[in-house]
């Protein structure tokens, strides 16, 4: 029977078993869960109460936060804190109008994290989960008409995005956040809002094209369609075909290149083929790098945007798309490797060659393997253990990033944690 462990209680247990013994044996003789999460939840809402309060967040502006990422004080934030900082009191998000929401939400600090998931759809789901912000927002009925108005008049400054590598500053990452949201809910708009959104899409894929060479992140919209189970008429797409179609792909809707077998990344456009690997002596489906991806300036704006929002991870290796955290983790632990290994059963089937580790033998150490699951038991995130009290891990499309369990455990929003040991 595998032992799921409250991953966030581990670390806890880990970091005090290192820092404050005493208290870290007091933890260690609790055995109920909850108890750790409380204990851990109770001591972040104390380090962050001043900035959540709603008094706070009422003397902000529609798109202010009570704490801002060039401030002394987020630098001064762990990862689980700043979010926790950031999110939006439920009573707060009642009294906003939509308009005002849709405002809040282009400007939240942590939207660039959609790339830290294998697909749109669950880093999507991820900003639900991690701001009340947007669950508020998205359950507005009236949601659509406002998000296309912003759509409309938010662009990208490109001098700002040349000149700072920042995602955020220059605006592109709430020009993202509208494109992905209204394409993964493209079924639920009426066509002529449709027509509305195909059309600005265009006209800024075109300005961006004019600004920049760096066309990545405009392929995210035509993948959050694609995911939605639509695709776009051809005709709507004229003078832009070229720029959304990966080298080495037929056509648009056609992922597969007849010639080759091979397939495109759903978020950065890079050429895969269906391969298999031989992981401590299992025989998994993966997907190998063949070429293209991000550009060494979109390397470099996810890189600035990890530095700034997250300044407690150390990073390790820069983004790229050619592997993720299953396949580094896993199979090979460096720059070099070009597998993505991305089926949940897949990694549990490599992990069940490793030994369930018993906390009642030892603490967690170097060269174990993490497993970090949601709520629903569904596989988020793999890691290596440096020691009882961080992990290094590549997050999604962005980099490698040493940080405590208990911050990557947040960040993903993965409450449970297999630990597997040689």
């Amino acid at each position: 029977m595998k032992k799921r462990i409250i991953g966030i209680a581990i670390a806890l247990i880990m970091a005090l078993s290192v820092t404050v013994s005493t208290e870290a044996a007091q933890l260690q003789e609790k055995k109920n869960a909850k108890e750790y999460q409380m204990i851990l939840d109770q001591d972040i809402v104390k380090n962050t109460s001043t900035l959540m309060q709603l008094s706070a967040w009422k003397k902000t502006k529609p798109g202010e936060y009570p704490v801002s990422t060039d401030s002394e004080k987020w630098k001064s934030l762990s990862s689980i804190e700043s979010a926790i900082a950031c999110d939006m009191p439920r009573e707060f998000t009642s009294e906003c109008s939509t308009k005002e929401l849709v405002e809040y939400a282009i400007k939240y600090p942590f939207l660039m994290d959609i790339l830290a998931f294998d697909s749109l759809s669950e880093g999507m789901d991820h900003l639900r989960e991690k701001s009340g912000l947007f669950k508020e927002l998205f359950e507005r009925e009236d949601r659509f008409g406002e998000l296309i108005n912003k759509y409309l008049v938010t662009n990208t400054d490109f001098k700002v995005l040349s000149e700072t590598n920042d995602l955020c500053k220059s605006g592109y990452d709430s020009v993202m956040f509208l494109e992905v949201y209204l394409g993964l809910n493209i079924g639920e708009l009426t066509d002529s809002e449709k027509k509305t959104v195909i059309e600005e899409f265009t006209k800024k894929t075109q300005r961006k094209d004019q600004n920049t060479r760096n066309t990545v992140f405009s392929k995210m919209f035509i993948e959050a369609v694609e995911q939605a189970g639509e695709v776009l008429p051809e005709e709507s797409l004229a003078g832009i075909i070229e720029l959304i179609v990966p080298e080495g792909c037929v056509e648009y809707g056609k992922r597969v290149d007849a010639r080759s077998a091979n397939v495109m990344c759903p978020i950065c456009g890079a050429t895969q083929t269906e391969s298999q690997l031989f992981v401590n002596g299992v025989t998994v489906n993966a997907l190998k790098w063949v070429s293209g991806g991000y550009s060494v300036s979109e390397i470099q704006q996810l890189d600035t945007y990890m530095q700034t929002h997250y300044p407690s991870f150390v990073k390790n290796l820069s983004a790229s798309s050619k592997y993720n955290c299953h396949s580094y983790a896993w199979y090979y632990d460096s720059p070099y490797n070009q597998y993505w290994i991305d089926e949940e059963s897949e990694v549990e089937r490599i992990a069940s060659t490793w030994n369930n580790w018993d906390p009642n033998v030892r603490n967690i150490q170097f060269g174990d393997k993490l497993l970090f699951y949601d709520g629903y038991y569904c596989l988020q995130h793999s890691a290596n253990a440096l020691s009882p009290t961080y992990c290094a891990s590549k997050l999604g499309h962005c980099g490698v990033y040493t940080a405590t369990i208990v911050e990557i455990a947040g960040f993903y929003g993965t409450p449970y944690v297999e630990v597997y040991v040689p």
